[in-house]
């Protein structure tokens, strides 16, 4: 599996329509447009700071090599729900039944937990400290319209040096 990302830093604003002109891309199987901040996070009086990432629910189960321990993965009709990273669930919230119960981000918004994720050992996609829930939430909870980044996986049997490539000439051409 080869995958890469944009991000603002090397590409400045990118939009969601960005991400689907990169899906028409030869060689792209899923293209995952990502948005992420920090937000407060509690349950029972216990508050963390911690990363929040909106995903496309389909594109990120098929990109993340890590699996759910317990649960579900995020589907593509859910709103307000939520997968855990590891260190989430295993040290900050540690020794609570995490499955079914509605966290609060920013005192504003509740997101259920539907799945806890394994480990990452250091993967791109997934990472250990994040809360991670559907873009459409994340826009509402992180008040943002515009993607941080852009995640792409490459088709099988397509050089991803290639595939990258057109992806950087697409783009330019925007």
């Amino acid at each position: 599996m080869n995958f890469g990302a944009f991000n603002r830093e090397n590409h400045g604003d990118l939009t969601f329509d960005d991400s689907k002109n990169l899906e028409k891309v030869d060689g792209v199987a899923k293209v995952d447009a990502r948005i992420q901040g920090r937000a407060s996070l509690s349950l029972r009086g216990k508050n963390v700071s911690t990363q929040i990432i909106g995903v496309s629910p389909s594109a990120f189960n098929e990109m993340s090599t890590t699996p759910t321990v317990q649960g579900k993965n995020l589907n593509n009709n859910d709103r307000f729900t939520t997968v855990l990273g590891y260190r989430i669930y295993s040290q900050v919230f540690e020794g609570e039944d995490l499955l079914n119960r509605q966290l609060r981000v920013e005192d504003t918004y509740s997101v259920r937990v539907v799945g806890l994720l394994n480990q990452s050992s250091g993967s791109l996609i997934v990472s250990d400290n994040a809360l991670y829930v559907p873009i459409e939430s994340a826009k509402t909870i992180l008040n943002k319209t515009k993607p941080d980044s852009i995640f792409v996986l490459v088709k099988n049997g397509f050089d991803a040096d290639t595939v990258a490539a057109n992806l950087e000439n697409q783009l330019l051409a925007l």
